[in-house]
């Protein structure tokens, strides 16, 4: 993984882009405009598709334990805290 940190460009920036040996995943995406700029400003990292697989298969863990999670806590609500 490559931290680029925040950059600047005057094109808007796809979120995620998938090249030949990279996967550059760009957040916080704002317009900008100053004095002597005018376009967008943007975190940007760069994943080898080996890491972004990786790094997408741990999300998907942890989300589903979240997901998880609520829904027993969904259900202890809806049952009166019996469980």
């Amino acid at each position: 993984m490559i931290e680029h940190g925040n950059v600047q460009s005057t094109v808007k920036p796809d979120e995620l882009v998938v090249d030949e040996n990279s996967v550059w995943v760009a957040s916080d995406i704002k317009e900008v405009t100053e004095e002597e700029f005018e376009g967008f400003e943007y975190h940007l990292v760069q994943y080898t598709k080996d890491e972004y697989i990786i790094r997408t298969e741990e999300q998907r863990k942890l989300d589903k334990m979240e997901n998880d999670l609520a829904i027993v806590e969904l259900a202890e609500t809806i049952m009166g805290g019996a469980l």
